[in-house]
């Protein structure tokens, strides 16, 4: 099942793979009369897959048929038509939220590399530059904080969704420094839980919209991101104090809350 969505160990072109599937991961959701109407689900050679799992499954397909696909100078000038591909199912385009936002991305991500100096012109080379410093980690938040695709949000949840695939890969693509640790990364999921669960509470004016499933403002969303943010890392900090000989916290709650989200 792994090899349908991620590429085999050892392939050359993984880290390119993860580090634009991470600039697209985001939005698998419908919606409908300013509503949340279910997630996107869609079919790759006849298996259902939903959410992210559907993203990987798409991706990974069209990898195996080009592997070198994901190389930002290749992305940087893609037709619309081929961006599209890339987000296709069994039966046709995937209907993603933003689909001219997400042809953007692409070719800013694209952009930004191709008209990077040679020694940081790809994101391989960025992850061997983070490799060299004594921050391996935190100098990959940094490097990739200002990457298109990556930089648009300030809780830098893309980053951490690539920086947990380099850790964790078998390649040991990023090696962190002991006693570094991922922020959290938080998505809509974790943010259901923690509204679920009481560990973030919202003013008693949002209890309607929210049980009614309504989209809310901008301003309002980055609340609640923001609050949960807070609340997942205290809740590492918790989990830190308890069980000491944990060396990777953060990717241990986002599991556990990750499980808890249906």
């Amino acid at each position: 099942h792994a090899n349908r969505l991620f590429p085999e160990i050892g392939d050359g072109e993984a880290i390119n793979f993860f580090a634009f599937s991470s600039t697209q991961n985001h939005g698998f959701w419908y919606s409908h009369d300013e509503h949340f109407d279910g997630p996107i689900t869609g079919y790759i050679d006849g298996r259902e897959y939903r959410g992210s799992t559907l993203l990987f499954a798409t991706l990974k397909r069209e990898f195996d048929l080009d592997r070198g696909i994901f190389a930002p100078y290749r992305l940087a000038h893609m037709s619309e038509v081929a961006v599209k591909r890339l987000l296709t199912d069994d039966f046709g385009p995937i209907e993603l939220p933003g689909t001219r936002e997400r042809v953007e991305i692409v070719h800013r991500y694209g952009e930004s590399f191709r008209s990077a100096p040679p020694h940081c012109n790809t994101p391989k080379k960025l992850v061997e530059i983070a490799n060299q410093n004594a921050q391996p980690l935190a100098t990959l938040y940094r490097l990739f904080s200002t990457v298109p695709g990556f930089s648009e949000d300030p809780l830098q949840k893309k980053i951490g969704l690539f920086a947990m695939e380099m850790i964790s890969r078998p390649e040991q693509f990023l090696r962190p420094a002991p006693g570094e640790d991922i922020r959290p990364i938080i998505d809509y999921h974790l943010m259901r839980v923690c509204l679920r669960s009481g560990m973030v509470i919202p003013m008693r004016a949002l209890h309607a919209t929210n049980s009614a499933r309504v989209f809310v403002s901008s301003a309002v969303e980055s609340a609640v991101r923001s609050a949960t943010y807070r609340a997942v890392r205290l809740l590492a900090t918790l989990v830190r104090a308890r069980l000491p000989h944990l060396t990777r916290v953060m990717s241990f709650v986002d599991h556990a809350l990750w499980q808890a989200r249906s």
